[in-house]
Parts: C-alpha cells; structure tokens; sequence
C-alpha cells in the first residue's frame, strides 16, 4: 500500500457507512480500481459488513426513547448570526487592527520634506 492508501482506506470505511459524497466516490473508484490492496481491503470489509448485518438483530428505539432524546436536543443555532458577544469581540478586535495600522503607517511612512529657507 502506498502513502495515499492511508487516506483511501478512511474513505473505504466512509463508503460502506453511506457517508462519502459523490466527489470523494469517484476518487475512491479510481484508486481502487488501481490498487489491488485497496480493492481487496474493500471486498473484506463488505463481506464483514454484510456478515455482521446479517447476523446482529436491528432494532429501533422504542417511541419514548426517541422523544426523551429529543427533548434533551437544543436546536442548533444559524452560523450566520453570530451572538452579540462575538459581534462586539469583533468590532473591538476591528478597531484594535485600525489603531495598530495608524500608528505604524505614522512610523513607517515617510514624513513631508521641510521647506528650504
């Protein structure tokens, strides 16, 4: 197996959980179809997947688990309104940059020159 194996075996696991988007699928098709460790990495974990899910019971949880865990759930808050804490740490921090950037163009910048007498 090569360095690059390391991430594909990742993304084999991902596969069989129904989690790898159709970008990273492609990929992952290409490397095994020229990988024969991969490929055969691929064909063990179907077969002990399809091996565990057949033999281990499925059961769902029962409707009063389902609604105790949901209760216990806070909805989850929209990345794009950031909290009045972070709104101010962000102007402050805004305005602690502008300072910083005044005072060093006045050291950096050059100064007008003086008129001749």
């Amino acid at each position: 197996m090569s360095d690059g194996c390391d991430t594909h075996r990742l993304l084999l696991q991902a596969e069989l959980d129904g989690e790898l988007e159709a970008g990273r699928a492609a990929e992952l098709a290409a490397h095994v179809e020229g990988c024969a460790a991969c490929a055969g990495l691929r064909a063990r974990l179907q077969a002990l997947q399809a091996r565990t899910q057949s033999t281990l019971p499925f059961h769902a949880a029962p409707p009063a688990l389902r609604a105790r865990i949901a209760a216990h759930l806070t909805p989850a808050r929209p990345a794009a309104t950031p909290s009045p804490r972070w709104r101010r740490r962000g102007a402050l921090g805004f305005g602690l940059g502008a300072a910083m950037a005044a005072g060093l163009a006045l050291v950096v910048l050059p100064r007008g020159s003086a008129p001749d007498r």
